[in-house]
């Protein structure tokens, strides 16, 4: 048993008593410890964690963590004094032991328990504490492990820091070759590799991101600031100016930005209130449209800006494919709100505009005709951006999920391999320069499947949290996973 020396009060020399410690796997949120946690009886004997809050990286190693115990709330107990201390499902102690251990009090009333580590999952954990007097607890939090995000060109891209979860990914390819990968965290971090070095911090309070249809090496980003949210077109890249005109207290939730035929730029920005705004050639925003539940280009004409907005007698759509002329597509129930929008255009010239709505019902409008029930248990919907006529749709039944390609049409066959109890949360569909289909889901537990040419889902890795394609080589599938291996 090693020690570490600590002043005593009176300024002499004394030792704490050291317990090699635990380990931990668990990535969660930190809990502030603003005072010691202390308890004490009713012979005002008390104990406490003193040097909190604590937290601790998956697979890390934790701090020292001191407990102090008293006679009445001043006076340390005798050296000696044992102190139980139970670790929780999740903490060992250094040498991989779990469970309940007793340390001894040295002449301060402390002991150190040393060298406890975090598991390879994540959350908040409490360690409990106990004399023959007094008890006490604290709580760990244990961060996610450290983001590794592949690029889809065989690179493992690291540098997010633990505790940081991806909520988006985009990638894209300059004019010079040069790839570039953004993950923005759910804490609103942007972060960017170029040609799979590193993640840097590209910017803060950042809400949403997307590429420019028109332009997909253009990266478009929306910051909150005091004043308004900002947006940067990335037309210019670091050049590229302040978009403003929405107002403050507002959120950017959701980026859509084209070019017309006339080379006319637009960027679509929806916020936490519903409201799209819109800023054409880099003018200030101007309101487009209220009560817009969600937002989409359409994949065989990229300039056309397809709205979904709320009404009293159901949900209306514009399918921007004649500009503001658009008619109004209607046939969604009232009381139902679109939370998805896909648009296509087949070989045949044939227009397509695809809703979920909040129940998971799949609409869809064929030439601009009425909206009728395509699917129902309809989990997400996407194009392949091998074939962007071709539309993913993943369904729920009871002996799990299955996804039809598109790429058949009505004739796609079911595919199937993905466990019952599971639900398909996202898809991504490609297909490489070999002519191989690819059509990958992510479940609501994490975890993503691939399909190789329509052969049953096979599980391909856990714990991701994202899941795109980079728009300058979209055979290149991005996927940002939270996996530590202890």
């Amino acid at each position: 048993m090693s020690d570490h020396l600590t002043d005593s009060p009176t300024g002499g020399i004394q030792r704490r008593t050291i317990v090699a410690g635990a380990s931990w796997s668990i990535p969660v949120v930190a809990t502030a410890i603003g005072a010691p946690l202390a308890a004490a009886s009713n012979t005002g004997a008390t104990l406490a964690f003193t040097n909190g809050p604590y937290s601790v990286a998956a697979c890390g190693t934790l701090k020292d963590v001191v407990i102090r115990a008293t006679t009445n709330g001043t006076t340390p107990v005798t050296e000696g004094t044992p102190i139980t201390v139970a670790l929780p499902s999740g903490l060992t102690w250094s040498n991989g032991d779990s469970g309940s251990r007793i340390v001894t009090a040295d002449a301060n009333g402390e002991a150190v328990l040393s060298g406890l580590k975090g598991t390879a999952s994540s959350g908040t954990r409490t360690i409990s504490a106990s004399t023959a007097d007094a008890t006490t607890t604290a709580p760990v939090s244990v961060l996610s492990s450290p983001t590794a995000v592949t690029d889809g060109f065989g690179n493992t891209v690291t540098g997010i820091p633990a505790g940081a979860t991806i909520a988006d990914v985009t990638g894209t390819i300059d004019a010079n070759g040069n790839r570039y990968l953004f993950a923005r965290s759910e804490e609103g971090t942007l972060y960017v590799s170029i040609n799979g070095a590193p993640f840097t911090v590209d910017s803060t309070s950042t809400t949403a991101v997307a590429t420019n249809t028109g332009n997909p090496a253009a990266v478009i980003r929306a910051i909150d600031t005091p004043t308004g949210p900002v947006v940067y077109d990335g037309l210019t890249g670091a050049a590229s100016p302040a978009l403003t005109g929405i107002p403050a207290g507002r959120t950017v939730v959701d980026l859509v930005g084209t070019i017309d035929a006339n080379n006319k730029t637009y960027v679509f920005a929806r916020t936490d209130d519903d409201t799209l705004y819109v800023s054409i050639d880099r003018g200030p925003f101007t309101v487009d449209s209220t009560s817009t539940t969600a937002i989409a280009t359409n994949t065989g004409n990229p300039a056309a800006v397809i709205r979904a907005i709320d009404t009293p007698t159901g949900p209306v759509v514009y399918d921007g494919l004649t500009g503001a002329a658009s008619p109004a597509l209607t046939g969604i129930p009232a009381g139902r709100t679109v939370v998805d929008l896909v648009g296509t255009i087949d070989a045949n010239n044939k227009t397509y505009v695809f809703a979920r709505t909040d129940d998971n019902t799949l609409y869809v409008s064929i030439d601009r005709g009425p909206f009728t029930v395509d699917s129902t248990s309809t989990t997400a919907v996407a194009t392949n951006t091998g074939n962007p006529a071709a539309v993913i749709r993943a369904i729920d039944t009871p002996t799990g999920p299955v996804v039809y390609d598109g790429l058949t049409g009505a004739a796609s066959p079911a595919l199937t391999g993905i466990p019952a109890g599971r639900t398909v949360a996202e898809l991504v569909g490609t297909i490489d320069a070999n002519g191989v289909t690819y059509v990958f889901a992510r479940t609501e537990d994490g975890s993503v499947y691939v399909s190789v040419n329509r052969a049953p889902f096979a599980l391909q890795s856990t714990g991701a949290t994202a899941l795109a394609t980079n728009t300058g080589n979209p055979a290149a599938v991005i996927v940002a996973s939270q996996t530590a291996t202890c």
